[in-house]
């Protein structure tokens, strides 16, 4: 005969046993639901811009594939909300051609909260290189397979991704949301880069035509609340009909972000040429009223790129000990950076009575907030701390305090467009590349000495590392040839290296993007 105390294990165990059954109805029989529009988002597709004057060369492997952009978001990722689930998230090319830059996002099989998508939205609209996030619908060889495919996916009851098959991408949605919703559509042709893809205006719309069934009829979009303003603000349905003549696809996509560096309307640059759009198109106007702007000015654009893989964000300390006329702390204060603090060598910048200079530095940092809130949000236009100081005397100075600050962002002097020491040599003279060479060294050292001693735990150091050629250098020694390789090996345990990139600019210069991370055990 069973006690009291069995029956009472056995009542619990049946109510465990209801409870999960229960558990598994909620989560596998009841619809789903995401923080915006009603999507599943089970199938994002992030699109990176093509590289620019200023970003191109930056390529490795074999194929020389241009990776900076990939670089550059996964570094905002690590510092985002989301970081946690960085190390599990991979971007796999949509397409073979690794020079189409279309990435699908994969986070393996860790569970995600209600707001991982939202959190890629926000890591993306900070990314200078990332055209957009989109979340891709359907896709097919032609406009009207992929406007067929969305209906058809439109009443499918979950994702159907088969490998090598983009015919039913979309996931089941719901389309009670989107009513009283203003509506975009508008037509994108992408093909490698250096090659340029204009499609006719004809061609556009005959392609959205094609979709007017799934846009009208199976999402139910109201045709008076279009958008037919190309080039006005996004509203909050953002459709994009990508065309990829080289490769046979069309997708269509809704776009969840967009990267500051992105024009207006549907346009997808291919060739190199200088930015000129979103935000850097600010930053342009802003270099030409500027009241102080160095030779060695850092491109914004690349500017943007380093405070991102320097983790610069809202309430960061930043410091830049060869600041120049301080390009890279104003892009700081532009990604919320709380405290800005700089340093130079040069008598002309900081020294002297009258210091003209540096009021001139401080004085640019009074921006006009409403030239940038556009892209950028939370601006605290801080007032820059600098101050004369040489890193080589290796004398205490206030600004060198013991684990303050949180990103070192930095681009040493290397004796190409000014003076760093002495007189300044043509690049084809030997024994002036010898120099540069032999003068870097003992820079990056109390560079790396330094922001071992003065960053936090978890804090980062990005700057540019020169590198000659051993034929150019006319150097027997290997250590000597690869500046990159002397280097790392003599980096202190307190360092780990995150990334390394090359970015060329002729066989017998280089230039590394080298971003170290300091240890959370020091």
């Amino acid at each position: 005969m069973p006690q009291p105390q069995d029956e009472h294990h056995a009542r619990r165990r049946g109510g465990e046993k209801l409870s999960y059954v229960l558990l598994f109805i909620l989560l596998f029989l009841l619809p789903a639901r995401s923080f915006q529009h009603g999507f599943h988002y089970q199938d994002l597709v992030i699109a990176f811009r093509h590289p620019s004057r200023n970003t191109k060369g930056f390529c490795t492997g074999v194929e020389k594939n241009y990776v900076l952009p990939q670089f550059e978001f996964l570094a905002a990722l690590n510092t985002s909300q989301c970081s946690t689930f960085a190390k599990s998230l991979a971007l796999r090319p949509f397409f073979h051609s690794s020079t189409i830059p279309f990435y699908s996002i994969r986070y393996g099989d860790d569970i995600v909260g209600p707001y991982f998508t939202k959190d890629l939205a926000d890591v993306s609209r900070r990314c200078i290189l990332t055209y957009g996030l989109f979340h891709l619908l359907a896709a097919g060889k032609n406009p009207s397979d992929t406007a067929a495919s969305a209906c058809k996916a439109s009443n499918s009851k979950g994702y159907n991704h088969k490998k090598g098959m983009f015919s039913t991408t979309i996931p089941k949605y719901s389309l009670s949301t989107k009513l009283g919703k203003r509506w975009r559509v508008g037509v994108v042709g992408v093909s490698d880069q250096n090659e340029e893809i204009l499609l006719s205006s004809r061609q556009k719309e005959n392609a959205v035509n094609a979709f007017q069934p799934f846009l009208h009829g199976t999402a139910g979009l109201d045709p008076t609340l279009r958008q037919l303003d190309e080039r006005g603000p996004p509203p909050e349905l953002d459709f994009f009909i990508f065309i990829f003549p080289k490769c046979g696809q069309v997708l269509l996509c809704l776009r969840l972000a967009q990267g500051p560096g992105t024009g207006k309307g549907y346009t997808f640059a291919s060739k190199p040429r200088r930015p000129r759009s979103g935000v850097l198109k600010a930053l342009a106007a802003y270099r030409e009223k500027a009241t102080f702007i160095s030779p060695t000015a850092m491109d914004p654009e690349l500017a943007w790129v380093m405070n991102n893989m320097g983790g610069v964000r809202k309430r960061s300390r930043v410091f830049d000990p060869f600041m120049g006329s301080g390009s890279l702390l104003f892009t700081a204060s532009l990604l919320g950076a709380e405290e800005l603090f700089g340093s130079d060598a040069a008598q002309e910048l900081m020294g002297g009575e009258s210091r003209v200079n540096k009021q001139l530095i401080i004085k640019s940092f009074a921006y006009d907030k409403n030239d940038f809130s556009q892209w950028v949000d939370s601006l605290t236009s801080p007032v820059p701390v600098l101050t004369q100081a040489d890193i080589l005397s290796r004398q205490l100075h206030p600004l060198f305090r013991s684990g303050y600050y949180d990103s070192i962002v930095t681009d040493p002097p290397y004796n190409i467009k000014a003076k760093v020491f002495g007189k300044a040599e043509t690049a084809t003279d030997t024994k002036a590349a010898t120099a540069r060479q032999q003068t870097i060294i003992p820079v990056i050292f109390a560079l790396i000495d330094i922001a071992a001693s003065v960053l936090v735990p978890g804090g980062r150091l990005v700057f540019f590392l020169p590198e000659w050629t051993k034929q150019d250098i006319g150097c027997n020694k290997k250590s000597d040839a690869n500046i990159l390789s002397y280097m790392l090996s003599r980096t202190p345990k307190a360092f780990k290296v995150v990334f390394t990139l090359p970015q060329t600019f002729s066989p017998s210069f280089t230039r590394w993007l080298v971003c170290l991370e300091k240890s959370v055990n020091e």
